[in-house]
Parts: structure tokens; sequence; C-alpha cells
């Protein structure tokens, strides 16, 4: 089966250690029993030409690197290695197609199982699960219960590392709003908009309640900074499903609870819920 992932990381943030613990883990899975064809396409940001020319010297063969010589926004990075590539038809319908992060990883064994699932169920398009710092290792040997995921559970625990759709789907969805997302206005929110294109494709979702995919683990004092962002997906796509309708109810109680915390301002928060009311 063919393996695209796309990912970004910025030379000027000093993080070549997280940077070589995704490319291992990425090395594991190429060098699997699978023997997937893996392709990571990968956005060096703060890059100059003569560094992207050291830095694929030592890169493995499987990395198709790109640069930038300044910063671009998270779903603008993505987008830059994801369009040609949708463009050229790369992508086969059965193929798999993931975006970590930079400080993500997979542990050994992931990539593999979901593999599995997906061609086990032609009817599913969309797999996803939890992340944190101390992920769960799913081997063949240790059963996993999935089930078919709700509207809650993709709002809730979707995010860019650990979704994983089939290339028919990634096809469908297309790029990332680029008017969401780390380094926009909006901050965050690029990956539910994605998470929620691919939900509402009608292909079938399935959601392991489960810590599988390794990241730092989610930081409670921040999300008053991404409720904008996500008060915009929601309102794009809460017409269209009454799970998503109450999901996107939650989210406004939510954004009120956090002026009641003093997180997020009134002003931001009227601002915030405006812009998903008013969501195209």
């Amino acid at each position: 089966m063919q393996v695209h992932l796309f990912s970004t990381t910025n030379v000027k943030a000093d993080r070549e250690m997280e940077l070589q613990r995704m490319l291992d883990s990425v090395s594991a899975l190429a060098a699997s029993a699978l023997q997937p064809a893996v392709t990571l396409n990968i956005l060096f940001q703060h890059c100059s030409p003569d560094r992207l020319a050291e830095l694929k010297a030592a890169l493995p063969a499987f990395v198709r690197a790109q640069a930038v010589e300044g910063q671009v926004s998270l779903s603008k990075a993505r987008n830059i290695l994801l369009a040609p590539v949708l463009a050229a038809q790369e992508i086969a319908p059965e193929a798999l197609v993931a975006f970590p992060d930079d400080d993500g990883w997979y542990p050994a064994g992931l990539v593999e199982r979901i593999i599995e699932h997906l061609e086990a169920d032609p009817r599913l398009g969309f797999f996803f699960c939890r992340y944190g710092s101390q992920p769960r290792q799913w081997s063949p040997e240790q059963a996993l219960t999935t089930r078919p995921a709700s509207s809650a559970d993709v709002v809730r625990n979707a995010s860019s590392n650990t979704i994983f759709v089939r290339g028919s789907v990634a096809t469908a969805v297309g790029l990332f709003d680029e008017q969401l997302g780390l380094g926009t206005p909006n901050h965050g929110a690029e990956d539910l908009d994605y998470a929620l294109r691919a939900y509402l494709t009608g292909r079938g979702t399935a959601y392991a309640d489960a810590i599988l995919v390794g990241h730092r683990d989610k930081t409670p004092g921040i999300r008053a900074k991404y409720y904008r962002g996500g008060m915009i997906a929601l309102g794009r796509y809460g017409r269209r499903q009454a799970g998503l309708a109450r999901e996107l109810a939650r989210k406004t109680a939510v954004g009120a609870y956090l002026c009641l915390r003093r997180e997020l301002s009134v002003g931001d928060y009227l601002s915030a819920v405006r812009a998903g009311l008013f969501a195209a």
C-alpha cells in the first residue's frame, strides 16, 4: 500500500531531536513486514537553498523535502506539499494519507494495524484516535476496540497527528483551509475543518478511544487561543448534521465558561461566535 505523509518543521525552532524521532518512526514503518511504499513530504521553513541541500543529503530516501526561506501558516505549509501531489494524481484511491507533526511519532506497529483495518473494510475511509506523551503500542497480539465515530468523537478527538484517511477521501477533501491554523488570525482548527470534511464524505469513520499516537500532551491553558478557529469550523458544518449542531451549541457554551474563568475576553468570545454563525 502507498503511504503519503505530510509534515513541516521550522529550522530555527531547534527541534532536531523531535524531528529525528518522527523520522525514525517512519523509517520503522517503511522497513516493516508490510513493506508499504512510504513517502514523507516535508516542508522546511526558514530554510535557505544551501541549508536544504545539506538536509537532503542526510535524510532517508523516502523523504521528499521542500523549503521556504520565510515562515508560512501550518495550513499553507501543508498545502504547499499537498497541492502538487493531488494535482498530479499521485495518491491512489486505496492509499493511506496522514499528517504527522514534526514532534509527533508513530509507535511500532500502529500504522501497520491501521493499514490492515483499511484493507479489511473497503467502506472505511477515515480512522483516528487520541494522542499523548505515553502512547500505547498496538501490536497484532493486542486487541483494540474501535467503533463507528460519532460527530462528538470527531470534534473532540481528531487532530492533525491522529488523522488517517484513505486516498479516495484525501482526494475528495482536497486542501486545508488557509484561513485556519497556526500562523493565521484564527489560529487553530485547520485539522478539525479537514477532519469534519473527511467525516462528512459518507465513507465509514472508525475511532479508537485510546492514546496511540505519540505527541506532547494537550495543554488546557491554551484552549482559549484556539477557540475562534474551532467556532468557525463548527459553524460551517453545524447545519449539516444534528450531532454537529449539538457540538456547535456545546462549543458556544464552553466559550461562555472560558469567559467566566477569564481565560477568554468577552469581546473575543462574541467575535468568535459571530464568526462561527456566519462561517461559509
